[in-house]
């Protein structure tokens, strides 16, 4: 084979791999765009004045979405153009708060509790806003699937500073768990638990963690769920 030939090789290896990447995390947010317009319209046809408030809501969480694909696409641009994303100082308990916002849109978790314990107190962070949000929001629709069938439907976010010069990220369900096996590969590209899932989300936020310095690992909860963690580093002043 020549090298012309490994080179073209790789380089549709590589596109293949990135689009498959581009399209799962592009998914979400499009996938809750329509669910938040089809609700508007099915309100809008009841032409009743008392849905005017839930209509605004989802109208500004569709938008939320669409900002948020656009964001990918921008991001995505930038780095096939400098091979270099942009960091800035930001605050990860109000990061997890705008994402558990868009996580739980047109799901219908009105029965989920979610527990917040922020024990960062605001420590401020140097990440890629944008990256970091991909991830949290991974995170817990993950979780919102594992507990979908759970008597106990409940879902635990906690921040921490760690001893590393990081905030520690922890993300609990109350679900069945994971099998060991699977557990050791998960973050590995296309393992799944899911019967339809492609196995291309949790790869994602292993590379965007690790891409800050940072790592990502699981492990069993206590309760028998399953417990999340990824660390983000701290903004040296």
């Amino acid at each position: 084979i020549s090298p012309i030939a490994l080179m073209r090789a790789a380089r549709i290896s590589a596109m293949g791999e990135m689009a498959t990447g581009l399209a799962h995390e592009l998914n979400q947010p499009l996938t809750a765009n329509l669910a938040a317009v089809s609700a508007c319209r099915r309100l809008f046809t009841k032409k009743n004045g008392a849905h005017k408030t839930k209509i605004l809501e989802l109208m500004d969480h569709a938008i939320a979405e669409s900002k948020l694909a656009g964001d990918i696409i921008h991001q995505l641009r930038d780095f096939m153009h400098t091979g270099t994303t942009t960091r800035s100082i930001e605050d990860i308990d109000a990061i997890i708060d705008e994402s558990l916002a868009l996580a739980a849109l047109g799901t219908g978790k009105t029965k989920m509790k979610i527990v917040r314990n922020f024990g960062a107190h605001g420590t401020p962070v140097r990440i890629n806003k944008v990256q970091i949000q991909q991830v949290v929001l991974n995170l817990v629709r993950n979780a919102f699937d594992a507990i979908e069938k759970s008597p106990e439907k409940i879902l635990t976010v906690s921040t921490s500073c760690a001893d590393n010069g990081a905030v520690d990220v922890r993300i609990a369900d109350s679900g069945p768990g994971i099998a060991s096996d699977v557990a050791n590969r998960l973050f590995d590209h296309f393992v799944t638990t899911k019967s339809g899932g492609m196995g291309i989300g949790l790869a994602i936020c292993r590379t965007i963690v690790e891409g800050h310095n940072c790592r990502i690992w699981t492990e069993p909860a206590s309760s028998g769920g399953a417990v999340f963690h990824f660390t983000v580093p701290v903004a040296k002043t």
